[in-house]
């Protein structure tokens, strides 16, 4: 029988109870679903809507920045200086007895991620039924156009998911029988929704903040995923070849005086003398993987912008910042401490909300004028 341990590589078990062996291995095996699935392309309804509420940036500028925006009710104030009077109490209190900040919320969730929303909405007595749908519902590939380019009719066809990320759903539109997770397919015509573009008008389908965003979203979530790569290495040992036995005895000894609760196995590389007869300096211990092995890969670390107690960040969050207006606090939180800071991070992204809130008028108004009609 060939020995296992002729080769110039192998593994070493740690040896003693110093640590629990389940340990190590339960650690940095997650792998995110927009890594495993390969969610990269934003062109597809599928990936850019698991993004949207797999990855924390992402959810942060759609569906978090939703729930900002409907948790401070409107208060139809004369002004928005610190004097000013509310008004139009009759509307306010319509507003909120419609629960209209639930419909302006899952509007603005396509309009940002999509670049439009379609409000479906009917008025019953002092109820109202309301559907909102975009890209993934009704994408503008079905919507017919005449000579002019106007939209003439919309389409919705659709199978419902509970999870954006993909399911076995699709396939119970070819189920026979009554069933609420069928594919579900309307015919409307322009007068009977309403279609609200985000940002600069384009078609229809509006200029959503997400396809801006989309590569430094895609990129950081490369570099988390590289990260955990880095951190499952295995420590390895590297030794002379003098120090070889067949029972590893020296190494074993070695780990052990290393051996700590993230690291249970070790790899063992048994150098051969040069012909000079020199070698490098034995022992010596790295964390090494295929990525991060200074030996064997010419990846460098990215260009990075400073974030005071956050350290220096990649240079991906400079151009996420750069493209969505917000400083990088806006993401991950102010630093503790730095009040002067603080308060300049605050200020500047109150007002790029207030910048994105403007880009919502036209869906408030037009949902107001769809309510009281």
């Amino acid at each position: 029988m060939r020995n296992p341990f002729s080769r110039k590589q192998v593994e070493v078990r740690q040896q003693g109870a110093l640590i629990p062996l389940g340990e190590s291995k339960a650690k940095g095996n997650y792998v995110s679903n927009i890594i495993k699935k390969k969610y990269y392309d934003y062109y597809k309804i599928d990936h850019r809507k698991a993004v949207c509420q797999l990855d924390g940036k992402a959810s942060r500028l759609v569906y978090r920045w939703a729930e900002r925006v409907v948790a401070k009710t409107f208060k139809f104030y004369t002004s928005h200086e610190v004097d000013g009077k509310e008004i139009m109490q009759d509307q306010r209190k319509k507003w909120i007895q419609l629960n209209a900040n639930e419909i302006l919320k899952l509007g603005i969730i396509p309009m940002v991620r999509d670049g439009f929303c379609l409000l479906d909405l009917n008025m019953k007595q002092e109820k109202i039924d309301y559907k909102v749908y975009g890209e993934y519902e009704s994408a503008p590939v079905l919507w017919a156009r005449d000579d002019k380019n106007n939209i003439i009719a919309y389409k919705v066809q659709y199978t419902p998911k509970p999870r954006a990320m993909g399911s076995s759903a699709g396939f119970l539109q070819f189920l026979s029988g009554p069933s609420n997770m069928r594919a579900i397919s309307k015919d409307f015509k322009p007068k009977d929704l309403i279609h609200i573009e985000y940002g600069v008008p384009n078609d229809g389908c509006g200029m959503p903040l997400m396809e801006a965003c989309w590569d430094s979203i895609i990129k950081l979530a490369g570099e988390s995923h590289q990260t955990m790569l880095d951190k499952r290495s295995i420590p390895t040992l590297h030794v002379t070849e003098d120090e070889y036995d067949a029972t590893h005895n020296k190494a074993k000894a070695m780990i052990k005086m290393v051996a700590n609760s993230d690291a249970d196995t070790a790899r063992v590389w048994y150098h051969k003398k040069l012909a000079d007869g020199t070698i490098s300096e034995f022992p010596k211990f790295a964390h090494e993987s295929p990525t991060s092995s200074q030996e064997y890969t010419t990846r460098q670390a990215g260009k990075s912008v400073g974030s005071g107690d956050f350290g220096n960040l990649s240079e991906e969050w400079a151009n996420l910042c750069t493209v969505t207006g917000h400083s990088v606090h806006y993401f991950i939180g102010n630093r503790a401490g730095a009040v002067l800071g603080s308060e300049t991070d605050q200020w500047d992204d109150l007002q790029q909300e207030i910048t994105n809130f403007t880009l919502l008028e036209p869906l408030i108004r037009r949902l107001w004028n769809g309510l009281i009609q």
